[in-house]
């Protein structure tokens, strides 16, 4: 919806809605509400189903999650006595860290929660509500404390928190490739496998990806403004040359291509809903819908195609 994008130039849209930024104004918080918040949503529906499948409180798992997802978060900032929060691993780029965070708490939860020795028993007088979170009160506990240590140990080592370093150990090794094929092969290889994980992949890599390219990029772009023409140009292998050009039909994992085969050949009903769904964002190359649908995130037959098909066309495509 905004004026300045795309599509609102290509259908001239500005014209059409000459209001079309107060629209945008109007929808656009509907992402904090959404996919902005995502890993909260996750770290409890992880937990929550885990203490379904072993017959434990899944409500109060899901809750204790939660809190110990914010336990190893990013530290707060104190500016003026007052404390801030930064929202960045709220949504897709804290999935990892709260799937991790959800398993733990699941497995931890559930079996504490089955021990008759800590239990919690209260008089039959005590209303159910009450009796049923004295019950679970010290496998809570035992998790607060645990996910407590595990912060403090991460700090000393990481004083941004668990979601930094996971971003740190993953950009680490990919700051010293060169500008070739391979490195465009490789970068987009950890991005897919990052989605994979539930670790928005193109954001995690953008800081090393942009290092190495931008400036092959702005000399590509000097020598087609001397000679008229890119032939010739001095770095032929580039990430907005391969892998935008290439690589990244429908989206990270070339996922266009999947719908177009959910289409063609797949005959279960949820995956044609999530097709349907997904083709009209999946042409601008959005496939969060696709991602997380499927799902492909954690999908051991789909990471398959999605991680090795565009390295494929990469190599085509050079």
């Amino acid at each position: 919806l905004s004026p300045d994008g795309f599509i609102a130039k290509i259908l001239f849209l500005g014209k059409i809605f000459p209001n079309l930024s107060d629209a945008q104004a109007i929808f656009s918080p509907v992402m904090q509400g959404s996919t902005n918040i995502m890993a909260i949503l996750i770290v409890f529906l992880v937990a929550r189903n885990l203490a379904i499948f072993f017959k434990q409180d899944d409500l109060l798992c899901g809750l204790t999650s939660i809190g110990a997802f914010f336990i190893v978060y990013t530290p707060y900032t104190v500016v003026d006595n007052a404390s801030y929060m930064t929202i960045k691993f709220l949504g897709a780029q804290g999935l990892f860290v709260a799937i991790i965070v959800a398993i733990i708490t699941g497995e931890v939860f559930s079996r504490l929660a089955r021990s008759p020795r800590l239990m919690i028993k209260m008089p039959d007088q005590v209303p159910p509500a009450v009796a049923r979170s004295f019950k679970v009160l010290i496998p809570v506990i035992i998790i607060t404390i645990l996910f407590s240590v595990i912060n403090y140990l991460i700090t000393l080592i990481a004083p941004e928190g668990l979601n930094d370093l996971v971003y740190t150990v993953i950009q680490a090794p990919l700051k010293d490739m060169g500008t070739n094929v391979f490195s465009v092969i490789i970068i987009g290889l950890v991005s897919n496998l990052l989605w994979v994980l539930g670790i928005h992949g193109p954001n995690t890599v953008a800081a090393i990806r942009d290092t190495i390219f931008t400036e092959p990029n702005l000399d590509n772009l000097s020598y087609v403004a001397q000679h008229g023409s890119a032939w010739g140009a001095p770095y032929p292998a580039t990430w907005a040359g391969l892998n935008d050009g290439f690589a990244n039909y429908g989206g990270s994992g070339m996922t266009l291509g999947l719908l177009i085969a959910i289409f063609i050949a797949s005959r279960r009903a949820d995956y044609r809903d999530i097709a349907k769904l997904s083709l009209a964002p999946g042409i601008f190359n959005i496939n969060e819908p696709v991602i997380f649908g499927l799902p492909i995130v954690l999908n051991p037959i789909m990471v398959i195609p999605f991680i090795i098909t565009p390295a494929i066309n990469t190599l085509i495509g050079y």
